[in-house]
């Protein structure tokens, strides 16, 4: 079960200055807006549902997961998909890491 704590701030869109580019500061991004006295509900909740959902599903917190590639356990035995799948761009910046290791 998840629980998801939200603070909604919602602002008519009549308060709006009529300029025809609308350019928000940074403290209005945190506010929705409704229009006409109804306020959509469907993409606010639709977002949070999707940001409290873990980018990972995991059994357990130290649970190493299973390979994208070969569906093997990775806490049962470790595959080598994905020393397979390395982009070749990236080679400059792993020997950098090394070397600095």
């Amino acid at each position: 079960m998840y629980v998801v704590i939200y603070d909604l701030i919602c602002l008519a869109e009549e308060n709006l200055s009529q300029t025809d580019e609308l350019i928000l500061e940074r403290r209005e991004l945190d506010f929705s807006f409704y229009r006409d006295n109804q306020l959509n509900l469907d993409d606010i909740v639709k977002e949070q549902i999707e940001l409290a959902i873990p980018m990972s599903n995991l059994c357990k917190e130290d649970c190493l997961g299973l390979c994208s590639q070969c569906g093997q356990d990775q806490n049962l035995k470790k595959c080598d998909c994905a020393s397979k799948d390395v982009d070749l761009r990236w080679n400059a910046l792993t020997e950098l890491k090394k070397k600095f290791q």
